[in-house]
């Protein structure tokens, strides 16, 4: 494999049945599990977990930590997947890890079960955190949360956006069903902060443990570069326009402030 496409060729080409969780971590483990030597921040949801995930990876980097950022879908390049302090995975990266991940599928495939193209992705990710110096990587969600091969960390903090009615094939028929899936994520011990919404999701959420709630915005100024907005602890701009991203900025604020992390001028940083 020389060309940045033959391996792009290659992770996409993967099936996308999945075999469970339990493969993952043995995958992972073969790679010497470079998610446990990451500090990150998890987030889940159905609309607005990109843009948390990216606002949250942009105060991370303007307080000085060396930041990893995985998001998924890419919009034109898969490197774009993939990036530290908001720069692509080089080509000369993905082109070495690919091949060294590409050993351990082999292996695993003669155990039976073969990685999915998004557990290649995200095992990429982790590799390239680890050979990159990543001090903390922000990690967003698949589909769901639960089997989500992301699940495989243990964060400082777990965040989850709004949840609406997504692949309900694999997550379920109704609204409480995928908000479970979805709150897989929160784990024993990690502060898990929440979007407000419905009541029927929030008994979902308050179901398995204790939870920070993202408090609904205050508005101050709306135009079509961006937004102003006051939370119980400071005021706050961002280049976004819309109410929808005051909501998905709030989520990022708690759960940053949850994360116990250094941040440095938080009142600044989405100016």
């Amino acid at each position: 494999m020389t060309t940045i496409q033959e391996a792009v060729d290659w992770i996409t080409a993967r099936h996308n049945f999945h075999h469970g969780f339990d493969h993952f971590q043995r995958f992972m483990a073969s790679q010497g599990d470079p998610q446990d030597q990451l500090r990150t921040i998890h987030v889940a949801g159905t609309n607005g977990k990109g843009s948390t995930a990216a606002m949250c990876a942009a105060c991370l980097q303007k307080s000085g930590y060396v930041t990893g950022l995985y998001t998924s879908p890419y919009l034109e390049n898969y490197r774009e997947r993939i990036r530290v302090n908001g720069r692509c995975i080089p080509e000369a990266a993905l082109l070495r890890g690919v091949r060294e991940i590409m050993a351990a599928c082999a292996a695993l495939e003669r155990a039976g079960v073969s990685p999915t193209t998004f557990e290649i992705g995200t095992a990429l990710a982790f590799w390239y955190f680890r050979e990159a110096g990543v001090q903390v990587a922000v990690v967003e969600c698949g589909l769901g949360g639960r089997l989500d091969c992301t699940n495989v960390i243990t964060p400082a903090v777990s965040m989850i956006a709004a949840i609406g009615m997504d692949h309900m094939a694999q997550l379920g028929d109704t609204i409480e069903d995928i908000a479970r899936e979805k709150a897989g994520i929160i784990k024993p011990g990690v502060p898990a902060v929440v979007m407000r919404q419905g009541e029927e999701i929030m008994d979902v959420f308050r179901k398995k443990g204790a939870i920070i709630v993202a408090e609904e915005p205050e508005p101050l100024e709306i135009t079509p570069y961006g937004s102003r907005f006051r939370l119980p602890f400071g005021e706050f701009a961002i280049r976004l326009p819309g109410r929808h991203q005051m909501r998905n900025a709030s989520l990022a604020l708690y759960g940053l402030r949850a994360s116990g992390l250094a941040l440095k001028n938080l009142c600044l940083l989405y100016t």
